[in-house]
């Protein structure tokens, strides 16, 4: 696995010290779960083994068993993986000199921070905190040095002492100032094996509040050789789309920017990388409302991945099914948004990735609230829990739970839907989300009002509404408005219900809605105006709202 890495003795026996107390708890489990501990022991430090697919290879379906598991460990299934990893990777940082992200890929982390997230959670404290010895590096010769500095060598002569200086500082090395190099925009190559994590994270923080012009310069001096910086602002894109829509595109641009000339690094895999990169763009593109671009963009990836070649990755087209199913929802051309998420969904599957497909689940299920199908949204939603590990996904557990109480209560399933809330509080409480609680609330009120419980509603959602007003979210604020109007409306206090109107119309006409939900706001402002206000124009609005993708 390690060719003659020095380190390669330490790994196997700290590994198999590890897989022996696996061994030891299969001994003494129950049949059923015999083959769960023979996959987490054949597949402890391969990167896709977690609880979902660790299940999943064991053939085992009954989510119950978890709970026997717990029992029988004391801890549960994704926190039985990530011990027995920590404690390999613990006996590793004690004896090797090892830097910590090599030893956190090793033991079968994609991912630094998680690496180090569950090393606090078990060991008290960071894998940075604990002291080790560490053998002195190798040194470069001075006059090489002072030559880079001054800018005297050529480009491939850079390109070497960069490497020489990823080999002996994997995650420290830094870009070097080319001063009077022939070549203008030498392109630093920056070893996968090794560094590039933690320099890609280094990058992106430098220059992300630079121009745009000069975020594209420096990014395609970069050349990787792994997937990580394009992977990195994939997922800025997304984080930056929320907070601003024309910096969520630009960041997408820039994550297809990251794979110039990449050819030769990737070779065929590249037409899968692009095809991604263009379905992400014109997904930023539809998160800002540019419907056209967005289409445009998956076209893009559609012949990207139509390019022919020997092997595709499906991962990719489940992708791109998704992301233009989200296009299709948003643009309420409902049945082919239906269809392209059916097809990721089996996609997500074959690929066996159930977070993903967990994701595609809630998509389609929203579909099915869109389309007043709460029951169906509930077969979706179901699934999709079953599909996740919770303590592992507490947020993506959230997210489900949450709209599974929501799909309940709107089938009329109260009890259920009451029991759903219970579990999506006690995830919200481990939580640091300002937004949880008015949606519980908000989910809350609304199964009062199905019960005919008035007070109850009222009370859930004036606690809904001045929580998203707090949060600074105006469009929540003016969607649970109504609904507060609808309950002052079952209790004919119908001065209360104009007050409230009053207020929320502005809120609703500064947003982007399409046209039928327009209409309908546009009705009730008449309605307000001239004083004839009825509980059928606030239904009409409400149903209006619910089934308008752009108004959530």
């Amino acid at each position: 696995m390690f060719g003659d890495d020095p380190c390669r003795d330490a790994f196997k026996a700290a590994a198999e010290a590890t897989r022996a107390r696996i061994r030891r708890d299969r001994a003494r489990a129950p049949k059923v779960l015999k083959k769960v501990f023979t996959v987490v022991a054949a597949r402890l430090f391969h990167p896709s083994l977690n609880a979902t697919s660790a299940w999943k290879a064991a053939g085992v379906r009954d989510r119950a068993l978890g709970a026997v598991f717990k029992a029988l460990t004391e801890v549960s299934l994704s926190r039985y993986i990530a011990a027995a990893r920590i404690e390999v990777a613990h006996v590793l940082m004690a004896i090797t000199d090892l830097d910590l992200a090599s030893i956190s890929e090793r033991v079968g982390y994609t991912y630094y921070a998680t690496f180090t997230e569950n090393y606090r959670r078990l060991k008290r404290r960071l894998p940075s905190e604990v002291p080790r010895e560490r053998l002195p590096p190798p040194l470069i010769d001075d006059e090489t040095s002072l030559e880079a500095g001054r800018g005297l060598l050529d480009a491939a002569a850079v390109v070497r002492y960069v490497e020489d200086l990823l080999r002996i500082y994997p995650t420290a090395a830094k870009p070097i100032h080319i001063g009077a190099c022939p070549d203008p925009e030498p392109q630093i190559i920056v070893d996968g094996a090794r560094g590039d994590r933690l320099e890609a994270e280094d990058l992106w923080r430098k220059i992300r509040d630079l121009p745009f012009a000069e975020q594209c310069r420096r990014v395609r001096r970069f050349l990787f050789r792994t997937t990580v910086l394009f992977d990195l602002l994939r997922k800025v894109s997304r984080w930056e789309g929320r907070k601003s829509r024309r910096r969520g595109v630009e960041v997408a641009e820039l994550a297809l920017i990251s794979l110039e000339g990449s050819d030769r690094v990737f070779g065929e895999r590249i037409h899968d990388l692009r095809a991604l990169g263009w379905a992400w763009l014109g997904n930023a593109h539809r998160l800002a409302l540019d419907f056209s671009s967005a289409a445009a963009a998956f076209e893009r990836a559609d012949r990207e991945w139509s390019t022919p070649r020997p092997q595709r990755d499906l991962s990719v087209l489940a992708h791109i099914c998704c992301l233009e199913g989200l296009l299709r929802m948003m643009r309420r051309e409902y049945g082919a948004a239906t269809e392209l998420l059916d097809r990721s969904c089996s996609l997500f599957q074959q690929s066996d990735q159930a977070r993903d497909e967990a994701l595609a689940l809630i998509h389609r299920a929203r579909i099915h609230i869109y389309t007043d199908e709460p029951s169906e949204a509930v077969e979706d939603l179901r699934e999709a829990a079953g599909l996740i590990d919770e303590d592992e996904e507490r947020r993506l557990a959230f997210a489900i739970r949450g709209n599974l109480a929501n799909a309940m209560a709107l089938a009329g399933q109260s009890e259920s839907a009451a029991k759903e809330l219970d579990r999506a509080r006690q995830l919200n409480r481990a939580m640091d989300d300002p937004l949880g609680t008015p949606k519980l609330d908000w989910i809350d009120g609304l199964i009062g009002e199905n019960h005919g419980d008035l007070e109850r509603a009222k009370s859930f959602y004036q606690g809904a509404r001045a929580g998203f007003r707090d949060a600074g979210e105006p469009r929540y604020f003016g969607l649970v408005s109504v609904d507060l109007m609808i309950v002052h409306s079952l209790q004919d206090d119908w001065e209360r219900v104009g007050v409230l109107a009053a207020k929320t119309l502005p809120i609703l006409s500064s947003q982007s809605l399409h046209s039928e939900t327009v209409a309908a706001v546009g009705l009730l402002a008449e309605a307000v105006e001239v004083g004839g206000l009825s509980r059928r124009l606030l239904n009409e609005l409400r149903v209006a709202l619910r089934q308008d993708p752009l108004a959530m």
